[in-house]
């Protein structure tokens, strides 16, 4: 029996080889794509969402903030306001929080050099402007009070009688209200 470079068996043999390397090629995507994704850190995931346009939903325990990502730093990432909530909503990516990111729905933007590099600036921010907060924290839901001061390790909010003192690590968000009335 004579070679045929034409024949059936080298037809199938180019296939399988053909196909051999589609897998190689497929496995090495999906082990580059899961590397990725291994080495994201919250703040990327929130980055990466805002440049996208992405609609993204954070809950903290039972409350939800839902809306676009208009500003990602390092701890930092800040909800646009929305219906739900008609201020923005300053998210502690190091904090008890889950983010859902679903496909864009609006074009992307980059963060804004203008607005605090970290939660615990944005916090300051705040209590600079003696702002009326409202914390959502796991297992109390929301906290609701004049945010009287940032230390190094928890924020004080309430009024005359009584201050809420809120480990940060604790603190899923931060929604201003208003000035302190």
């Amino acid at each position: 029996m004579d070679f045929d470079p034409d024949g059936e068996l080298a037809r199938t043999l180019r296939r399988r080889v053909a196909a051999e390397f589609r897998t190689e090629a497929e496995d090495a995507e999906h082990d580059a794509r899961l590397h990725a994704l291994r080495s994201r850190t919250m703040a990327q995931v929130a980055y990466d969402a805002m440049a996208q346009g992405s609609h993204v939903v954070c809950h903290v325990g039972r409350v939800a903030f839902a809306g676009p990502i208009v500003h990602a730093r390092t701890d930092l990432a800040v909800i646009a306001p929305h219906t739900d909530h008609p201020t923005a909503v300053l998210v502690n990516l190091t904090g008890p929080v889950v983010v859902r990111v679903d496909s864009a729905t609006t074009s992307g933007r980059t963060a804004d050099p203008a607005m605090a590099g970290s939660f615990v600036g944005a916090l300051r921010a705040l209590e600079i402007g003696s702002a009326w907060v409202q914390l959502a924290v796991p297992g109390t839901g929301r906290i609701e009070g004049s945010l009287v001061a940032v230390t190094p390790d928890h924020v004080c909010v309430g009024q005359e009688p009584s201050t809420w003192h809120v480990p940060r690590g604790m603190i899923g968000a931060v929604t201003a209200l208003r000035p302190t009335p």
